[in-house]
């Protein structure tokens, strides 16, 4: 019963705690909760400035803007630029060739490859060539041999297909036009420990061929150690007196390149 007139008594205005409660006039109901406020709020409830929701501080920096986003093709297609080197056996073909054999050579130099979707890119080359012919011949009772000395410097541009494997090591086609820019051009004779050369009339400075091959890549993770086999079918004259002599090459080259990202 205490408890309840102290309630009564927080709750109804104007009753002292501990006094009786006063009779409610006849016909009123008591009410246990006080009437709603009027609508000007108490000093005493009014919100402190303290609790109200603060601005920001104007004087603190801005925000540094965020880094613009890594190209998500240059993620997935790194450029590849390498160097690779080998030998070569060249020879030529054509009227007159007949008895001329093949010769050994060396070949190297440097690529780079541009990769335009997941499996398909173009490679362009910068390459030293040694190419050329030979041929023997008794002389006297003893062997001559002619040396056709032939060096390009050949540019081929190479359209490559990668067949996807899902492993590290991926082969790879290729096919394409080659320049040769003429570096050498000399005929050599050689017979019992002597020699003389020449150079060789009317032996064009340009030579155009056409490039199909194949390579294995194995990918090390900062780039691909490289086999690279292709032959080189000559498709122009190299001389100028209007024959049908023209060059032709196998070669074989090991390397490696390196991937960078240039956007």
């Amino acid at each position: 019963m205490t408890s309840f007139v102290l309630v009564a008594a927080l709750l109804i205005p104007g009753q002292t705690v501990g006094a009786e409660p006063s009779p409610a006039p006849a016909g009123e109901t008591i009410r246990l909760f006080a009437a709603s406020p009027s609508p000007a709020v108490s000093p005493s409830l009014a919100v402190s400035p303290k609790l109200r929701p603060q601005r920001p501080y104007s004087g603190l920096p801005a925000a540094p803007p965020p880094a613009p986003a890594k190209s998500p093709v240059a993620d997935r297609w790194p450029v590849e630029v390498g160097l690779k080197g080998g030998l070569c056996r060249a020879g030529i073909r054509g009227d007159g060739t007949e008895g001329w054999e093949d010769r050994d050579g060396f070949c190297g130099g440097g690529f780079l490859f541009l990769p335009l979707s997941d499996y398909f890119g173009l490679q362009a080359e910068l390459l030293y060539v040694s190419k050329g012919a030979e041929y023997k011949e008794d002389w006297g009772g003893a062997e001559l041999k002619t040396t056709l000395d032939l060096a390009y410097l050949e540019i081929p541009l190479l359209a490559r297909l990668t067949i996807p494997t899902g492993i590290s090591l991926t082969p790879s086609i290729f096919a394409g036009p080659v320049l040769g820019l003429k570096v050498k051009g000399d005929q050599k004779a050689e017979s019992r420990g002597r020699s003389t050369s020449e150079e060789i009339e009317g032996l064009k400075s340009t030579d155009l061929g056409l490039t199909l091959g194949g390579g294995l890549d194995f990918d090390t993770g900062y780039g691909k150690a490289l086999v690279d086999l292709r032959y080189e079918f000559g498709l122009t004259e190299i001389l100028d007196d209007g024959g049908s002599v023209k060059n032709g090459a196998f070669l074989a080259m090991v390397g490696y390149s390196l991937n960078f990202w240039p956007f």
